[in-house]
């Protein structure tokens, strides 16, 4: 249902379909550009089942604000102009170049105290200490939490930002995984947690 559709929140790349090997009933998306060719910073991993609960979640409060605040949803739709969403665009360019630059930067680092540690320029307990650090830096971890911001983009409307402050049910969507890891969502901030 998705395939086509989904890009990479990092580098604009398609998200590809995929079904796990072991397992056929896990179906998941993640960036073609991570997976092939490595220019991507994350794989933006995504299961189908879980994108499909929030998907229709949202959508279910897209029409419940649509047609209980009629008036709101008219402004919001109408004031997503051209020039709003290109700000958007160029901003996130630039979040995105800033991003990649530093990715960049962290591997330099990387190879450099890897160097310095075979030639024993550094010790291996420095080593440890400030691999795991840019290691972990690059990681794109909140609290020890992976998280990836998912927006929905609308046929014919865009992207429209519900006001939290309006009595709309939430979309509540947890899936256990496997032993120890959860996929949940939260609407009021938009991200995924991993």
């Amino acid at each position: 249902m998705f395939s086509g559709l989904l890009r990479c929140a990092d580098c604009g790349g398609n998200l590809n379909f995929h079904f796990n090997q072991g397992n056929h009933d896990i179906k998941y998306f993640n960036c073609a550009n991570y997976n092939s060719r490595r220019q991507c910073v994350s794989t933006h991993y995504v299961r189908v089942d879980f994108l499909e609960q929030v998907v229709l979640g949202e959508i279910r409060r897209l029409t419940q604000f649509a047609s209980r605040y009629e008036n709101d949803f008219v402004k919001a739709a109408i004031g997503q102009s051209q020039q709003n969403i290109e700000a958007e665009r160029e901003a996130m360019r630039r979040v995105l170049k800033d991003l990649q630059k530093r990715d960049a930067e962290l591997d330099n680092l990387l190879v450099r105290i890897y160097e310095d540690n075979a030639i024993w320029k550094i010790t291996d307990e420095r080593f440890s200490k400030m691999s795991t650090k840019y290691e972990a830096e690059q990681a794109e971890k909140i609290d020890g939490v992976h998280v990836q911001k998912l927006k929905i983009h609308y046929n014919c409307v865009g992207s429209i930002k519900i006001p939290n402050v309006l009595p709309l049910p939430q979309p509540e969507v947890l899936i256990q995984t496997r032993k120890g890891v959860a996929l949940s969502y939260s609407q009021s901030q938009q991200v995924v947690n991993l």
